[in-house]
C-alpha cells in the first residue's frame, strides 16, 4: 500500500515542512500561487484518517511538534499556524477528519501549546496582535469555539 504523505512526514520528522507546505509538501493554490492549506489538509490528513487508520493522538503529537518548532515572533509563521488551524476546523465541520481532532478541551496539551505560542506572539510582535484579532473573528464565524475562546483570551489581555 502506498504511504500517505502526512504519515510520511510523521515518520520522517518533517511535520513542520508538511504544515508549512515546503518542498514536496507544497500544494499549489491556482488562484494565489501560494500553498493551499485546506487542500493539503483535506487530501492528506483526511486520507490519513479515512484510508490509513490514522489516530488523533498521532496527529496531535505531530501538530504540537510543528507549533514548538515555529517562531512565535515571526508574523509569517503565526499566519501559517492560523491558516492550518482554520483549515483543520473546516475539515472537521465537513467530516473530512474526525470531530475534535485538533482540540477537545482547554486541558489538552495542544491547547496549552497554542496558548503559549499566541501569548508570546502578541507580546513580542505588535502586528501579530492584529492578526490574532482578525483570526479570532474568523474562528468565531466557523464555530471554532475552543480556538476562538483561546484567541479571544489573548486579545482581551490588551
Amino acid at each position: 500500500m502506498k504511504q500517505n504523505l502526512f504519515e510520511y512526514a510523521i515518520n520522517n520528522d518533517e511535520c513542520t515542512d508538511f504544515f508549512k507546505g515546503e518542498g514536496k509538501y507544497f500544494s499549489l493554490n491556482r488562484d494565489s500561487s501560494e500553498h493551499a492549506y485546506l487542500l493539503n489538509i483535506n487530501n492528506h490528513i483526511g486520507s490519513y484518517f479515512r484510508d490509513y487508520g490514522g489516530t488523533a493522538e498521532k496527529f496531535r503529537n505531530a501538530f504540537i511538534c510543528y507549533v514548538q518548532e515555529s517562531n512565535p515572533k515571526n508574523i509569517k509563521e503565526l499566519n501559517v499556524i492560523l491558516r492550518n488551524i482554520y483549515s483543520l476546523i473546516l475539515c472537521e465541520q465537513r467530516n473530512v477528519i474526525p470531530k475534535d481532532t485538533l482540540v477537545q478541551s482547554m486541558d489538552d496539551e495542544i491547547y496549552k501549546e497554542l496558548f503559549s505560542f499566541f501569548s508570546v506572539s502578541q507580546k513580542t510582535c505588535p502586528k501579530c496582535l492584529e492578526v490574532i484579532r482578525n483570526y479570532q473573528l474568523y474562528f468565531s464565524r466557523v464555530e471554532g469555539n475552543l480556538i476562538s475562546t483561546l484567541l479571544k483570551s489573548i486579545v482581551e489581555k490588551n
